[in-house]
């Protein structure tokens, strides 16, 4: 699906007219009309939070940092430049950009372009991929040999990905991504060759199950960094998803922890397009916690700016969080998106020094997930719709996590839970992410209660 927008913005030239607005409101699949469009505003000169990290002299450590980018991530330089735009973008939180450029110009073809664009990311402290094609794609020849110049004269501690392809088939995994992955592995080892892979929904021509089509690329690329995926939930015309996202989660998480442990990825969705609605903070919320409820260690906004050259083009992209002419529709939802960055990559210490062994549902009515134990550690007191996720300490000498998330994007929740004692856990200390703490869980006689947000979830410590 992704790669329609490549063809999409190489092909036109950037419209803005009030007529491409007007036919963008006939669209009837809508939940609502387009909210009022705003003036883009400058970023903050006085909040500079990168100056906090200290700049990196060696190739970044992604085992570290929970990472937190963007699939389309700028839009034309003569509105507001690459600058202010990627000033704007770390302060929302961002420190991840697999395309660190705007798409439908050739700002990315010479060193010279890599070296301002490097100058940029170390700036603002953003891991960044490499790529020296129209396409975008890495596999093939011509990038291979241009992309090992490029990262040798650059010689760049956030130049960390290079691109290979969005979304293949099983064959084109077990040739052409298989091919290219060693070959970079070999010639750039601290460039992380990275491939986004289908969803269930999209694999079933190319492997017999989704397990089988996942598997297929840990196969193919045994020491791989990440595996990434992308589902996109939020269907249009009301307020329903598609709950077998959860499913895709189980088999990824599952395939990974037993494949060496390897980091994932998951794109999150924060554009509204054909079948698919613009969502709000409850809902971007639900989406990337429930990602953190199965382990997953990166993340890429599908998108920060809305593709395409107009709102009936193409797969007919109409909102994103930041609109194609740099306007930004929503101020609450922009500054909520950016406060939750911040909470997430709060989490890093835990997160990245955990594995989620077991991610339990509490409700019934999901296909191809675990249901809680009845006689777990820890469960609700009653009926809820709650992910359980044990959190293994990569070091066993520490205290391992749990975290409890509320699987409801509508409605914040409060519910009691039990601690059973008797199972080898005595206590629990809660980790308040904007205090950057943990805090003592009072129980009484075993239980005690707690407040959700929508689609929120809450990280403990266990202790002994």
């Amino acid at each position: 699906m992704k790669n329609k927008i490549f063809s999409i913005l190489l092909c036109f030239c950037l419209l803005f007219t009030l007529v491409a607005c007007g036919e963008a409101e006939k669209e009837t699949e809508r939940p609502k009309p387009d909210p009022p469009v705003v003036d883009p505003l400058d970023p903050d000169e006085e909040f500079k939070p990168w100056e906090d990290i200290p700049e990196a002299t060696e190739p970044v450590d992604l085992n570290e940092q929970i990472l937190i980018g963007s699939w389309v991530t700028y839009y034309r330089y003569n509105i507001a430049s690459h600058d202010t735009q990627m000033r704007r973008l770390a302060q929302a939180g961002i420190n991840f950009n697999l395309f660190p450029f705007q798409w439908d110009t050739e700002n990315w073809d010479s060193i010279e372009d890599w070296k301002q664009i490097d100058e940029l990311c170390c700036k603002y402290r953003i891991v960044y991929g490499i790529c020296a094609n129209e396409d975008l794609n890495g596999a093939n020849r011509f990038s291979l040999n241009q992309i090992k110049e490029y990262y040798a004269e650059l010689d760049s501690p956030y130049c960390r990905f290079v691109n290979l392809k969005d979304e293949p088939t099983t064959a084109v995994i077990q040739g052409t991504i298989k091919r290219y992955f060693d070959q970079y592995r070999e010639a750039l080892p601290n460039l992380v060759p990275f491939t986004n892979l289908l969803p269930s929904y999209g694999t079933g021509a190319f492997s017999p199950t989704y397990r089988e089509y996942i598997q297929a690329y840990v196969d193919a690329c045994p020491d791989s960094e990440y595996i990434s995926t992308d589902f996109y939930p939020f269907l249009a015309g009301g307020k329903s998803y598609d709950s077998k996202i959860f499913s895709d989660m189980e088999v990824i998480r599952d395939v990974a922890y037993t494949s060496g442990k390897i980091k994932t990825h998951s794109f999150l969705q924060s554009t509204g397009f054909t079948e698919k609605r613009m969502t709000d903070l409850n809902e971007i919320r639900w989406n990337i916690y429930s990602y953190l409820a199965y382990g997953f260690k990166a993340f890429s906004y599908f998108n920060y700016v809305c593709p395409g050259e107009s709102d009936t083009e193409g797969e007919g992209f109409y909102d994103s969080l930041i609109y194609r002419d740099g306007t930004i529709r929503d101020q609450d939802l922009f500054n909520g998106v950016s406060a939750l960055n911040w909470q997430v990559r709060a989490l890093s210490p835990i997160v990245m020094n955990s594995d989620v062994s077991a991610a339990y549902h509490t409700a019934e009515g999901y296909e191809g997930v675990k249901m809680l134990p009845s006689d777990y550690f820890l469960r609700p007191k009653t009926d809820g719709d709650f992910i359980v996720s044990y959190m293994e300490n990569k070091d066993a000498s520490q205290n391992s996590h749990v975290m409890l998330f509320n699987n409801d994007y509508t409605n914040s929740v409060r519910a009691d839970f039990i601690l059973d004692s008797e199972k080898g856990v005595s206590g629990l200390e809660y980790f308040n992410p904007e205090r950057k703490e943990y805090e003592k869980v009072s129980l009484n006689d075993g239980s005690f209660t707690l407040s959700f947000d929508a689609g929120e979830g809450k990280i403990f410590r266990l202790l002994k």
